[in-house]
């Protein structure tokens, strides 16, 4: 905790949402909007022409995953050029027009601050599913930001479908499992240093049989 209560979590939250102000503020709210624009619509694209893209991949790729990965890569690639210039196209027009800068650059901003709000909330979110709140560290839990950040977790976790949620909470879970998983390999694999004259520690064979048998059931999780 720094001077004043501001916990790490306060700087992090001021920092990210600054820096979105800031970053938005310059660009303007058009080009933020139709960068935005141009992301989801590559993406949209992707997905609406895989099937038929897969199709002609698979005739010329054997490998099933390269033809896999190529299909979308082509497609969301292709599709990001050409969004990209007509965004830009539109975004020149719109900015030229007369009178709009000053306005543009004010949404700009708003914007950029709504966008850190949103980049928070969902962090935050992805670390409650990872992390249960009993385990939550303190700079997490007495933040002054925390309170706000959990009511607007919690209003965007309603809205969500179950199945979203579920879908998320697993992501979130595998992750942190693969996490412990190659930590526990590390740890395992890590020579331990010689005690006692070079002997080994009373019950250290126990502490190792131990967490190799975790190691074990993190791993049978993850199949």
């Amino acid at each position: 905790m720094l001077d004043g209560g501001i916990h790490t979590l306060d700087i992090i939250v001021a920092g990210v949402i600054a820096a979105s102000a800031i970053l938005a503020f310059l660009h303007g709210f058009v080009r933020e909007v139709l960068s935005i624009g141009t992301w989801v619509g590559s993406g949209a694209i992707a997905v609406a022409g895989y099937p038929y893209m897969r199709e002609m991949t698979g005739s010329y790729i054997p490998s099933p995953l390269i033809a896999d990965v190529a299909a979308g890569a082509l497609l969301f690639v292709g599709a990001f050029l050409i969004l990209s210039i007509v965004a830009r196209i539109i975004g020149r027009a719109l900015e030229s027009a007369e009178g709009l800068s000053a306005l543009n650059r004010s949404f700009g901003l708003l914007f950029g601050l709504a966008r850190g709000g949103l980049i928070v909330t969902v962090a935050y979110l992805a670390f409650s599913w990872t992390v249960p709140q009993q385990d939550h560290p303190e700079w997490v839990t007495e933040a002054k930001t925390t309170p706000l950040i959990k009511e607007f977790a919690t209003a965007i976790e309603s809205m969500l479908p179950p199945e979203w949620r579920a879908k998320g909470q697993d992501a979130a879970q595998s992750a942190k499992d693969i996490a412990d998983t190659a930590d526990n390999t590390r740890r395992l694999s890590a020579p331990q240093p010689a005690q006692n004259g070079g002997q080994q520690p009373v019950g250290g064979s126990s502490y190792e049989e131990r967490e190799r048998k975790r190691l074990d059931d993190l791993i049978r999780n993850q199949q």
